[in-house]
């Protein structure tokens, strides 16, 4: 992406996402202003919309290396076997770290 291409992106991103209260309209509140200092949860949007982005562009790049080889039937399988496969996983992470607790509360009998 060329530096241009980077600035239009900003400037779409920051048009569509920009919180600016206007002083000349009525019923602004004071609180409503300075909501717009407060930057809290606009640091946290900001990396969801990245996190978001970079998302999307892992999926664009693997559905992109893909389509030649695969239909879209098949494109689709292969996102819900990972999806399974990723449940599985922190499933059983999960389970695993509920026998540490057990383990440290006294409950798990196993002598292993």
């Amino acid at each position: 992406m060329d530096s241009q291409q980077s600035i239009d992106q900003w400037k779409k991103w920051y048009q569509n996402n920009k919180l600016v209260a206007e002083l000349d309209q009525p019923l602004v509140t004071k609180s409503s202003r300075e909501k717009m200092h407060n930057t809290t949860d606009a640091v946290q949007s900001l990396n969801q919309k990245t996190h978001f982005d970079k998302a999307k562009e892992y999926f664009l790049e693997t559905i992109t290396e893909y389509s030649e080889e695969l239909s879209g039937q098949q494109i689709f399988k292969a996102f819900y076997a990972a999806a399974q496969e990723n449940l599985d996983y922190f499933d059983k992470e999960y389970k695993k770290a509920w026998q540490i607790v057990n383990c440290i509360q006294g409950l798990n009998n196993d002598k292993n």
